[in-house]
């Protein structure tokens, strides 16, 4: 009965053991119909997806490093102009309109260069935070004036 006893739990554990180191087999799924284009086309732009193709990494840094050239190159006329609009507005001027000549005189300056690595529209952003660095740095080493008006102080009624 001992022996029986052992072959019926080395069969138990075999069976065991063997379901467990087995790999499971996957399930059997069905095969998805082949659906032929109605037609076929003619050349590689037609057969391309229309979706849009993400910019690899190395496209991106080739336009970023464009724009950074362009900006560079630049600064120089760029702080001329901030200061030649700041001396030549009058006073009190708001600063939008100063920031709008600066706008309208580099755009010409940008299209008689003919720069080709970036469009004006692409680089503006950048040069006018530069130019507003730059003001906010002429304005702290004291070269340009806030133009903020204070109103003069009015001596008060003598009192009778």
């Amino acid at each position: 009965m001992a022996k029986l006893f052992a072959a019926l739990i080395g069969n138990v554990i075999g069976k065991w053991i063997l379901r467990k180191a087995a790999p499971a087999m996957p399930a059997a799924t069905e095969p998805k119909p082949v659906t032929v284009p109605e037609s076929i086309p003619t050349t590689a732009a037609e057969a391309a997806p229309e979706e849009v193709i993400s910019m690899s990494i190395a496209s991106l840094a080739s336009g970023f490093l464009a724009k950074a050239q362009a900006v560079a190159s630049l600064l120089p006329i760029l702080s001329s102009l901030v200061q030649l609009v700041e001396a030549s507005l009058p006073a009190g001027t708001p600063g939008a309109a100063k920031l709008k000549a600066v706008e309208d005189a580099l755009a010409s300056v940008y299209a008689k260069e003919q720069i080709a690595s970036a469009s004006f529209n692409e680089i503006w952003p950048l040069l006018a935070g530069v130019a507003g660095s730059l003001v906010a740095s002429f304005k702290a080493t004291g070269l340009f004036t806030s133009s903020k008006q204070v109103a003069p102080a009015v001596d008060p009624a003598p009192v009778a």
